[in-house]
């Protein structure tokens, strides 16, 4: 699927990869294996600000997952 993807988008010449994940509760998470191989491709950011791929400590914050899930409502 990353190859193919790849064929429609080129990735950017220095992605800033991301594997893990600190929750709202302080656990450290591992990431899926497709989103971390396609964060190493592309690193973070959005493809036709559509599909965003968010990272840790992301200097954007609209880009860093902690500070988009601590956003996001709690059912």
């Amino acid at each position: 699927m990353l190859d193919r993807l790849r064929q429609h988008v080129s990735p950017p010449p220095n992605p800033v990869p991301s594997g893990l994940v600190i929750d709202a509760d302080g656990r450290t998470l591992a990431l899926p294996s497709d989103f971390t191989e396609l964060m190493a491709v592309y690193g973070p950011g959005a493809f036709d600000d559509y599909v965003f791929l968010l990272s840790v400590d992301n200097p954007r914050g609209y880009f860093d997952i902690v500070d988009r899930t601590r956003e996001s409502p709690r059912s």
